[in-house]
């Protein structure tokens, strides 16, 4: 069993993966949680058809249509719960719905969001606030952003594939 520290860094966790996979010719490979490291390092696995069992990310990317036999998710895709609340919005024909919430970015900044829905647009407000060593460097400034998300409706047909993802 090798143990390598991806230090949440994309860049970090692309070249343990390939030392797992070329050095160490790794048939099962666990551990990343962040997908902005999966995402990028995930492939050198799956390319080398090395299974790859997440304990906690389940991007949309590696779903569907997308499936790759050899990535499974141990807990749940990313998408379901702001699917399952869109979901819910649309199955009781809400069309004006009040969000709160907050992102947090590991060592780096927690953002608190308030939003509403009217009609088929989102407005959101959200405040970023630092504290990373970033902060420092703008004198503790943080952010303030704004947001208009206009929402519309596609259906599409997605093609047939050999091989079909289980969902647990």
């Amino acid at each position: 069993m090798q143990v390598i520290d991806d230090q949440q860094k994309p860049d970090v966790g692309v070249q343990a993966m390939q030392k797992l996979v070329q050095s160490h010719k790794s048939h099962f490979i666990t551990g990343v949680v962040f997908s902005n490291v999966l995402l990028p390092a995930v492939p050198v696995a799956l390319d080398a058809k090395t299974f790859f069992i997440s304990p906690n990310t389940g991007p949309a990317d590696y779903a569907g249509a997308k499936c790759n036999p050899y990535f499974f998710v141990a807990s749940w895709q990313n998408e379901d719960v702001p699917g399952a609340m869109g979901k819910y919005v649309t199955d009781r024909g809400l069309k004006n719905v009040m969000l709160i919430g907050a992102n947090y970015r590991f060592e780096d900044a927690i953002s608190p969001f308030f939003g509403f829905t009217y009609k088929n647009m989102m407005l959101g407000a959200s405040y970023d606030i630092n504290s990373s060593d970033l902060g420092k460097l703008v004198n503790g400034s943080n952010s303030f952003e704004i947001s208009l998300s206009i929402i519309g409706k596609k259906s599409t047909k997605t093609p047939e594939v050999e091989f079909v993802c289980p969902r647990l």
